[in-house]
């Protein structure tokens, strides 16, 4: 869709050469968000994901601890 020769991008600026193409924004967003989590981890030691699915795990099979969430 972006490529420089045969893409939607390049034949847009064939007819308006001042056109910027950006690419998509969640695509960049998510490219960010890992780039963050990846800084994070190194700063830190503590990995975001593995903390969500340990924290998953801990209420999935307990009604007691759901039910101190309420």
């Amino acid at each position: 869709m972006i490529g420089k020769y045969n893409s939607f991008a390049s034949r847009c600026r064939e007819n308006n050469p001042e056109i910027f193409v950006s690419g998509c924004p969640c695509h960049l967003v998510h490219i960010a968000a890992g780039n963050a989590h990846d800084a994070f981890v190194e700063v830190t030691s503590i990995n975001i994901e593995k903390l969500q699915i340990d924290i998953y795990y801990w209420f999935e099979k307990s009604t007691k601890r759901k039910r101190a969430l309420t």
